[in-house]
Parts: C-alpha cells; sequence; structure tokens
C-alpha cells in the first residue's frame, strides 16, 4: 500500500509537471509533420523517418545506430541539413571518446595490488583539449571539401559527373554543389528548448516527450488575417474547378497551428507504453442534434445532422437522402457563436449518384453546434518477449493495420493516396418511396483528412504476434480492430474487421502461408453484413537459381448483406487465384563482352472471379499506371514513387497476364524497360484492355542524356465500333553545355486526353469523342547557374489541347501551355529564396459548357518564397502567392495549381523539441 501511494504521488507530480510544460512551451497549439530543418521535397517522407530514426538512436546513446540512419537519409537527400548536422556530432562524439581513451583526466594504476587513481596534471588536460580542437578543424575542413548534395536536374544547372552517374540508384542522382556547411550557434533557439525538454524528460522518466510546433498567419491584399484555414478537400480535383467560388483558383492556404506531442514510456523491458497528441483546428470538432426539414408541399422530408470542424469554422459538405429518394447535396454552413447562419437548402439531381431532382427544403438557421475536443491521436501498449508480442491500441490510425505479404495482398492492399479498406464503414440500405430500394455498401470516407493528407479516423483493437518470418519455421500475426469515425462516439460500432497471417518455412526453398480477413458491419447494433476471404499460398526459392522466387495463392470469399432486411438479403462467394515469378538473369550477352548485363523479370498471372470479395483490400486504384508516371520528364523519382508508377490491370471479374523487364546495360549508361499486361473480363471473356509499355534511358555523353517512352492502350471499340485505344510516344534530351548551363527538351505526340473533368460530369464533354485525334506537346526548359548561389530556371510548354488544365511541377509534369520563369537564390545552406512567374494559356471551360465557346484566355500568375533555417530544427518560411505548393518548396501533387496570383501573404515558424 505504501509503495503504491507513492507511486500515485509520484504520478500525479509528473503530471502536473507535463502540464506545466504544455503551457509554457510556445505557440501550443501548433506543430507540424515535416519541419526538421531541411526542404520537403519530394523524398522528404522517406528522408524523414530516417533523419527521426537517427535523431533518436542519437538522443538514446545508440551511435552506431544513428550514424546508419543518417547516412541511409544522405543517400536519399545528401542536402539534407539534419543528417549533415547529427554526423557531424557524431563525428565529435567518436573523437570524444577516442581521445578519452588516449588521454584519461584519470589514470589508474595498481600499488601493491590495490587500485588507486590518480589525477592527471593540467598538461595533460591542455593536451586532450588541444587534441580535440585539432581534429574537430580537420573534421569541418573535411565537410568542407566534400559538399556532394542531391540537386534536381529540374531545378539546377549543375552538371552530373560520370563517377556520379555510376552512384544513381533508382532515380536518385547525386551532383557536386559549393554550398557551405551550416554550422549552428552551439546554444540556439533548438537548444534551449532541448535543455528545458531533457530535464523534463530526466525527472519524469522511464517517459519520453519529443514533438514539433508550427505556427502559421495569412494575410490577404485587403487586410484580412487568417490564422486558421486550411481544408484537404481544396486540393482535391472536385466540382470547385467549374463551380466553387475560386474555379481554377481553388487552392489551400494550409494556414493553420498545430503541436504534435509524442510520449514514449519504456515502463520494463517487455512493457512499452506510447501515446500521440495533436492539437490542430482537426482537433476540435462538433455536431448537431439530427432535425427533420420538409420540402414545400411536406410530401417529402428528410433527416439532417450537421458535422462541424474548426479548420475552416464551416460544417462539412454532406450529401443526405429524402424519404423518397431524393439527393440534397448540404452545402458548408458558416458557424458564428455556436450557430449555424442561415441558409437555404435544396436537392438536385446527383451526377455521382444519378438520382435526384429539383426541389426545395427551405432554410435552415440557429442550430447549436455542440463542440468535442480530441486530440488523441495515438494511444498503445505493448508487451514484448523474444518469442512473441502484443500490442493493444485504443487509438490508432491506418498503420496499424496488418499488412499482408500474399500474392493477392487480402489484407490492406490499396493505393498509397487511398485510405486504408481498414478505414470503410458499413451504410445500411435504404427503401426509399419513390427511386424504391438501394442496398447497403462498404464506404470509405474521402472527407476526413487534414491538409497534410493524414486521414483522420482511427482505429481500436489488438494485434498479436508470434515468431520472426524470417529466423523462425512457423511465425503468426493478427489484428482485431473496429474503425471510430471523426464524429463518432468512441462507444459506436459500425464494422468489426480482423486479418490473419500465417507462414510455415518447409525447408530453406519452400514455404507454406495463409491469409484470412473478415469484416463485418452493424446497423444500430446488429449485424447487417459480414464478409471473408481466405487464401493458402506457396513460395519456392530454388537454391540453383539465386534471386528467383515462385509465388502462388489460391483464395475464397464469401459475403452476405442486407441481412437485417430478409426480403434483399444477397449472398455471394467466388475465387481468386495469381502465380508470380520474379528473377534476376545475371547474363544476357556472351562473355566477350566482358561484364554481366542483369535483366530483372517479372511474369504474372491473376484471376480474380465475378462475384469475389476481399474485406480488407481495394484493386480499383493499383490496377491503373498513375498519371503522373504516364509523362517523360528528367526528374529523378523516389524509389517508393518508381514501385507504384505502373499499375498491373488486376481487379475484380478479370483476368490478366502480366510481363515486366528492366535492365541496366553498359556500365548503366542504358538503362532499359517494357511493361505489358492483357485483362480479360471472367464473366464473359470479351477483352477489357493491352498495355504495352516500352521505355529506355541512354546517357549518349557524360553531359547529354536521352530518354524515349512509348504506350500503347489497347481498348475495345465502342458501340458504334469506333477505335477507343489510344496512344503517347515521347522522346527527351537533356545536354549539359556546362557546370552552369543545361536545357532540356521534350515532344511528345499522343491521343490521350485527361480524364479531368469530364469523369466528373457527364454533361461536360470537352474531350473529343473517338477515334481520338492525335495532338502534340512541346516542352522546353533553360536551367542556367551564373554562380553556386543563383539559379534561373525558364520553362516553355505549348499544348495543343487547350483545355488541358494542371499546372504541376517537373515532376508530376506541366501540360498545360504555359511560359514560366523561375529564379531560386540561396546565399547559405540556411537560406533559400525563391521568385516564380508563370504566364499561362486555357481555354474557359465554363464557357464552353455554357456556349460552347472555345477561347483562350490568359493568365498571370508570381509566387515568392523565403525559407530561413534557424537551426536544424527550426524554421521560418515567408510565402506570398500559391503555385500549388506547400511548405518549403514541397509540392502537393493532389492540387490544382491556380491560374492567377493570389494576394495572399503567408509566414510559418516550425520548431522541433
Amino acid at each position: 500500500m505504501i509503495l503504491a501511494k507513492k507511486t500515485n504521488v509520484r504520478s500525479k507530480r509528473k503530471i502536473l509537471l507535463l502540464l506545466f510544460f504544455l503551457l509554457s512551451t510556445p505557440s501550443i497549439a501548433s506543430a507540424s509533420w515535416d519541419n526538421e530543418g531541411w526542404k520537403v521535397t519530394q523524398e522528404s517522407e522517406l528522408t524523414s523517418y530516417y533523419c527521426d530514426e537517427g535523431i533518436k538512436f542519437y538522443r538514446e546513446g545508440a551511435y552506431e545506430k544513428a550514424r546508419e540512419a543518417f547516412k541511409k537519409a544522405l543517400l536519399i537527400d545528401s542536402e539534407c541539413e539534419i543528417a549533415r548536422e547529427y554526423l557531424r556530432k557524431l563525428k565529435v562524439e567518436s573523437l570524444k571518446l577516442k581521445v578519452e581513451e588516449e588521454f584519461p583526466l584519470t589514470a589508474h594504476r595498481t600499488v601493491s595490488g590495490i587500485a588507486t587513481t590518480v589525477a592527471h596534471t593540467k598538461p595533460l588536460t591542455q593536451l586532450r583539449e588541444d587534441k580535440i580542437e585539432k581534429e574537430i578543424k580537420e573534421i569541418e575542413k573535411e565537410i568542407e571539401r566534400m559538399q556532394v548534395t542531391s540537386q534536381r536536374v529540374a531545378g539546377c544547372g549543375l552538371r552530373k559527373t560520370g563517377k556520379d552517374r555510376k552512384e544513381e540508384t533508382e532515380g536518385w542522382m547525386e551532383y557536386k554543389s559549393p554550398l557551405p556547411v551550416t554550422c549552428y550557434p552551439s546554444f540556439s533557439i533548438s537548444e534551449k528548448q532541448k535543455a528545458v525538454v531533457e530535464a523534463l524528460n530526466e525527472f519524469i522518466e522511464p517517459v519520453k516527450i519529443s514533438g514539433e510546433y508550427r505556427m502559421g498567419l495569412g494575410v490577404y491584399s485587403g487586410g484580412e488575417v487568417e490564422w486558421k484555414k486550411a481544408d484537404a478537400d481544396l486540393q482535391e480535383d472536385s466540382w470547385r474547378y467549374l463551380y466553387g467560388s475560386q474555379r481554377f483558383n481553388t487552392f489551400d492556404p494550409v494556414v493553420y497551428n498545430r503541436l504534435k506531442l509524442d510520449i514514449e514510456a519504456p515502463l520494463s523491458e517487455n512493457w512499452n507504453l506510447g501515446m500521440k497528441l495533436v492539437i490542430d483546428p482537426w482537433s476540435f470538432v462538433g455536431k448537431t442534434q439530427k432535425f427533420r426539414v420538409y420540402n414545400s408541399d411536406s410530401s417529402d422530408y428528410a433527416d439532417i445532422q450537421l458535422k462541424y470542424w474548426s479548420n475552416l469554422d464551416t460544417t462539412i459538405l454532406q450529401t443526405v437522402r429524402t424519404h423518397k429518394g431524393n439527393v440534397i447535396n448540404v452545402p458548408e454552413i458558416k458557424v458564428e457563436d455556436g450557430k449555424i447562419v442561415s441558409t437555404s437548402i435544396s436537392a438536385a439531381r446527383s451526377d455521382e449518384l444519378q438520382k435526384g431532382w429539383n426541389d426545395s427544403f427551405g432554410t435552415i438557421s440557429d442550430y447549436k453546434i455542440s463542440r468535442e475536443f480530441k486530440p488523441i491521436r495515438n494511444l498503445w501498449v505493448e508487451y514484448k518477449t523474444d518469442e512473441w508480442r502484443m500490442k493493444v491500441f485504443p487509438f490508432g490510425g491506418q498503420e496499424e493495420a496488418l499488412t499482408s505479404d500474399d500474392p493477392l495482398g487480402l489484407s490492406n492492399h490499396h493505393i498509397y493516396w487511398e485510405p486504408s479498406p481498414w478505414l470503410d464503414y458499413w451504410e445500411p440500405g435504404e427503401n426509399y418511396t419513390t427511386t424504391g430500394w438501394e442496398g447497403g455498401e462498404w464506404k470509405k470516407d474521402w472527407y476526413a483528412e487534414d491538409s497534410e493528407h493524414q486521414w483522420l479516423r482511427r482505429l481500436r483493437g489488438i494485434n498479436f504476434a508470434f515468431g520472426n518470418e524470417e529466423y523462425d519455421e512457423f511465425s503468426l500475426e493478427t489484428t482485431v480492430a473496429t474503425p471510430l469515425g471523426v464524429w463518432d462516439d468512441y462507444s459506436e460500432l459500425n464494422a468489426l474487421l480482423m486479418a490473419l497471417r500465417a507462414k510455415y518455412r518447409l525447408s530453406e526453398e519452400w514455404q507454406l502461408g495463409t491469409t484470412q480477413t473478415g469484416q463485418f458491419g452493424y446497423d444500430e447494433g446488429s449485424m447487417d453484413a459480414w464478409a471473408w476471404a481466405g487464401g493458402l499460398d506457396l513460395q519456392y526459392k530454388p537454391y540453383q537459381f539465386e534471386d528467383t522466387t515462385i509465388k502462388a495463392e489460391i483464395a475464397h470469399s464469401k459475403k452476405e448483406q442486407n441481412i437485417l432486411t430478409s426480403a434483399h438479403k444477397e449472398e455471394k462467394s467466388d475465387n481468386a487465384y495469381k502465380i508470380e515469378l520474379s528473377s534476376k538473369i545475371p547474363t544476357l550477352l556472351p562473355n566477350y563482352y566482358y561484364e554481366d548485363i542483369p535483366l530483372d523479370v517479372n511474369l504474372s498471372f491473376t484471376r480474380i472471379d465475378k462475384y469475389f470479395f476481399s474485406p480488407l483490400a481495394s484493386y480499383c486504384y493499383t490496377r491503373d499506371d498513375r498519371p503522373w508516371g504516364r509523362y517523360l520528364s528528367f526528374f529523378p523519382r523516389s524509389p517508393q514513387d518508381e514501385v507504384v508508377r505502373l499499375g498491373d490491370s488486376v481487379d475484380v471479374n478479370r483476368e490478366v497476364y502480366g510481363i515486366t523487364l528492366r535492365s541496366k546495360l553498359f556500365d548503366e549508361r542504358i538503362r532499359p524497360l517494357f511493361n505489358y499486361r492483357n485483362a480479360h473480363r471472367v464473366s464473359d471473356g470479351k477483352f477489357i484492355e493491352a498495355i504495352y509499355r516500352g521505355e529506355l534511358e541512354y546517357d549518349i555523353l557524360e553531359n547529354l542524356r536521352s530518354k524515349l517512352m512509348y504506350i500503347y492502350d489497347d481498348r475495345p471499340d465502342d458501340s458504334s465500333g469506333r477505335s477507343t485505344s489510344t496512344d503517347r510516344a515521347a522522346a527527351g534530351l537533356r545536354y549539359e553545355f556546362a557546370d552552369w548551363l543545361a536545357a532540356e527538351t521534350i515532344y511528345t505526340h499522343t491521343n490521350e486526353y485527361p480524364s479531368f473533368p469530364d469523369d466528373i460530369y457527364t454533361y461536360v464533354n470537352a474531350n473529343p469523342d473517338p477515334p481520338y485525334p492525335y495532338y502534340n506537346i512541346y516542352k522546353g526548359r533553360i536551367i542556367y547557374q551564373p554562380f553556386s548561389e543563383l539559379t534561373l530556371t525558364l520553362d516553355h510548354t505549348t499544348n495543343e489541347f487547350k483545355f488541358a488544365n494542371r499546372i504541376a511541377d517537373a515532376y508530376y509534369y506541366d501540360e498545360l501551355s504555359y511560359d514560366g520563369l523561375e529564379i531560386k537564390y540561396e546565399p547559405t545552406s540556411r537560406l533559400t529564396t525563391r521568385l516564380v512567374y508563370r504566364y499561362s494559356q486555357v481555354a474557359n471551360l465554363n464557357q464552353y459548357v455554357d456556349n460552347g465557346d472555345e477561347d483562350v484566355e490568359r493568365h498571370h500568375n508570381f509566387y515568392g518564397e523565403l525559407n530561413y533555417r534557424l537551426d536544424p530544427d527550426a524554421e521560418l518560411t515567408l510565402q506570398y502567392g500559391d503555385l500549388g505548393i506547400y511548405l518549403h518548396g514541397g509540392y502537393i501533387p493532389f492540387t490544382h495549381a491556380v491560374l492567377d496570383t493570389q494576394h495572399l501573404f503567408r509566414i510559418f515558424y516550425t520548431q522541433r523539441f
């Protein structure tokens, strides 16, 4: 009892001290996910991950692990100031230990068998300090000499050396740069805060606290000040482009404050506890009570519950069905003094649902928002032994979902930008009086994400794992969880999900595995749907063929839904199959070529029958190539993007044959790729598509690179016998005249047309009818670097298709007709400035829809940015305008860049502690 009381008192003290720390931390309501003090580029997520790992190991004193993590970060982005600064610190720490061994402050000697300690004299201490100072100077000189940074081809004119080109790895390239290394003050802003945090962590040990905060402010030219305006939906290709208040100038201001706290508590050798607290606009939510609205003659009604969050101080967009089956699209409604403002609502036909008719449902006003504060994003407790581990997570994100490695990917298979199937919710069926019965279905909550594209739905559940799949003969992992919506009460249960993955190593060559997944949907506490899918897979790695793997899986699924309405109950079951061969063939040419020619081969056959339903896997977005992956560009792609760049054509009710070949020939100067996929419908055997893709990268000279790409998308003719097939042929050259001057040119000939916005509105038909006519796209770029700190980039694109509407960066390549100038000035590695001007020409889609007018309109857009790194953990950013850019020059690939200058000045400060 005494021990328990002492522990309780100690816990109370720790909690009080933690609260004091939170209240004393400046700008408590802000933080950012990527403010490590280095530029957020396309590779920033992976770089950030390794830097986070390195900092964690550094703080724990695991210097070797920290060194490895920071080296990996530099391999991806060797411009990363965080990794370079910490590697310097690690070098100094290593040096101190070395000097301590050579010149210890105390020497031990034995007198008559008794160990005694004798203090060194002052000269030896001075010698020790001189040794450290000398070595540190040598380190500084060495770092000054080794300035190898990862610069983007699209953003600089620095010539890549032959040695650098050999070190190219998965599209990432090294370039020489004379930028100096920044030595930050030893007692900077971050150091002061770290000192406070370290003192706190020492007091509350074994609990450890770390985190980051972000402050943002926006000022419009008219004097309006914004401190909270951000919404990920403003970044999407949506109805706003045609009918939003800003139309083609729609953008996400991303102005908000955020505080993130990561709390870790290694309670013992086996027990660990962790929590993530986030205080930002998406932590403050609310909803009204349900209320009923009637149409003008009271013949129809709808029950509505408005949902609110703080990032826009409005309710969210909602689609509500009426008693008759009409469709009400509830707009964003402003909330003032805790109540909604007066708003008229009406019903209309929905292009998405292909239902609805015009009807008025009057005006709603004065409904009160009941607010809630939900700062907990993650909470977990874990128990580990050498043989097994168990993790309970009352709050968790989609990262807690079990991801299976079976060939079909039965658990958590989905594209990277899509919410995990583990976050899906069940929407029960409804019998409408006019439109009739509409069955229940599993849906995704596309709206619940913040401006950093972090999904806000939570998972609650338990994970159990036994054995190590790399070393043990048998391994097993299982997860049981239930999703929690942003506006759901914690006690609500809408869905229950479970998955199990088990593997048994039959021998060194053979492995047997099984994957079992299940999903249950509930309506007011009663089960209304369930689904199960299970597979058995086999893996073979023959001794005699190194780097060769054969995998095969057979799966069966069964589902029942609308169980509570027996007249509409559905039952279906079906099968799926996949076999895959992947191998590296070492030699392709005779030995007299004096080198092995590696060839990566992947062959696969996949069949998913018509009624097969995998409850925890989504195939519809992984079947197609990424749109940005079909454009030719000299911008290097990250390894993670390269993995998802090509689709696989696999989906339900499809039978697909696929082959992919990759190679690197002649000292990796020639890099070909070939991909072929052929898909037929399982139910009737009809042809769906055949994709032929060939790419060739050839370094003709050390300073001359070429790229060729051809994609042919063979599709069946339409009902009128017209060809719907498309192809795209592109060729490009990049020539580096000198270290300070480079030029690129790309020519594309295609009859592919952008799907947006034709795929959103059935009555919008800016694209021509088949057979699709060909058009050309001409692109040019000149990169001029008069001196190392200044880079000027001139861009030009002419697109013969006038309705092309996207400007993106060099990665998600610009298809809009425009001329651009970018001036980038980096006087030091701490300060970066950028000025961008773009003059674009595009046909007005609204006028075309209204009256068929195809006249081209001209737009001017100016953007300016200044980014100052106060130290490795603190950064200040100033921005004027918008260019489809997030903080620190990191592009958001999902957003439409605005066409006209946005008169908005933004300031952001980010700090990690």
